[in-house]
């Protein structure tokens, strides 16, 4: 769906091979604009801060060097029961 978006260029997977370090992300989205943003994808019976506030610590373990590669923004994506 996130390709589908007016404004996204491409949607690349991240850390596809077998055992590559994902650095908190498991999407790299390229706008239009040329600005970068990467996602983070969960797939729960139950979405709660829990799984928010642990997504996000992730992330931030590696935000530095997302920055310097340009990434603006950062995109929890959750699917959930609840």
């Amino acid at each position: 769906l996130l390709q589908e978006e007016p404004d996204v260029q491409t949607v690349e997977r991240y850390g596809t091979r077998k055992g590559q370090r994902q650095l908190g992300i498991d999407l790299l989205i390229e706008f239009k604009d040329k600005s970068l943003a990467v996602g983070q994808c969960k797939s729960h019976q139950r979405c709660d801060e829990t799984l928010i506030r642990k997504a996000c610590d992730e992330f931030l373990k590696h935000a530095d060097r997302w920055r310097r590669q340009g990434v603006k923004a950062f995109l929890l994506l959750v699917a959930a029961d609840t």
